[in-house]
């Protein structure tokens, strides 16, 4: 065996320690160059996603108006047209709005429920099961 030359342990200790450091410091910057490249491959695909939703939504729009010009050839009214397709938007909307306020209503909140439901149990375990 090669007889390695003999060193004392604090010149080991420090050679250990900036060999550590200098690992270190090298970790750090492989990890930052990374997470630079992936915030940005991020953002590109975040950018590309909403230009594509931009576009689904006018092309949308685009073929709503000529859905309207069609049928407008078909009615003979251009406003005429633009309300029967306007139509079933408007109903949809309504049915929303109207299921919308009736989850907000007071009495659907959780606490009240979570009452109603105790009331219920306390009926139920003291035998005084009547119905309301």
């Amino acid at each position: 065996m090669a007889e390695r030359p003999s060193e004392s342990l604090p010149a080991l200790l420090g050679q250990a320690l900036r060999l550590g450091a200098e690992h270190l410091r090298q970790t750090l910057a492989l990890a930052q160059i990374e997470t630079t490249g992936n915030i940005r491959a991020i953002l590109g695909l975040v950018t590309l996603l909403g230009m594509a939703v931009l576009l689904v939504i006018v092309s949308f729009f685009l073929v709503l108006a000529a859905v309207v010009k069609g049928l407008s050839v078909l009615v003979g009214s251009e406003p005429l047209a633009a309300v029967i397709v306007a139509g079933p938007f408007l109903l949809a909307s309504l049915v929303l709005l109207w299921l919308g306020l009736r989850r907000m209503a007071l009495d659907n909140l959780e606490p009240r429920r979570t009452e109603r439901q105790l009331a219920a149990d306390a009926r139920v375990v003291l035998g005084t099961d009547a119905p309301r």
